[in-house]
């Protein structure tokens, strides 16, 4: 199992949006969440992910799952590109990757390459580089694009 809801209901005053809502979700399955406007789906969805708590009811997490939520109407910043908003998002890999980048940027600054400073960055870069390889975190850029692309080819 690695999502379990127990009796959850909300209530915005004297309105019910959900009402003791059960399901569990196990590896590998699926799930879609179905229903007319103002029947809940997106409140159910911020409670899964922490943004709005429940008035009532238990949520089970397995270890290791963080749920995210992205609102029908997000604050974007106009700034940034679709991927460099993603990469605003906390996801564990994508902070890996980010720091890394930040990591190089700050190494191509220091002219001195035997200096210290630049000796304690590098190793520093090292252990970030090492933590990416670990969790196969550089196909996480490779998959958000591949999901923006519509499962085309980053490349193509």
């Amino acid at each position: 199992m690695i999502l379990a809801c127990q009796n959850l209901c909300k209530a915005y005053g004297i309105k019910e949006v959900l009402k003791n809502i059960h399901f569990h979700i196990e590896n590998k399955e699926k799930l879609a969440i179905v229903g007319v406007n103002g029947a809940g789906k997106s409140t159910l969805l911020k409670i899964l992910s922490g943004q709005e708590h429940s008035d009532t009811g238990n949520i089970v997490i397995s270890n290791g799952l963080s749920l995210n939520y992205l609102s029908q109407q997000p604050l974007l910043n106009p700034n940034l590109t679709i991927i460099e908003q993603i990469y605003e998002c906390k996801h564990p890999h994508l902070l890996l990757l980010k720091e890394y980048k930040k990591l190089t940027a700050d190494l191509d600054n220091i002219y001195d390459k035997t200096s210290k400073e630049y000796q304690k960055i590098a190793f520093k870069q090292s252990e970030i580089y090492q933590k990416i390889e670990d969790n196969d975190a550089w196909q996480i850029e490779v998959k958000a694009k591949s999901i923006l692309l519509g499962n085309k080819s980053p490349d193509g």
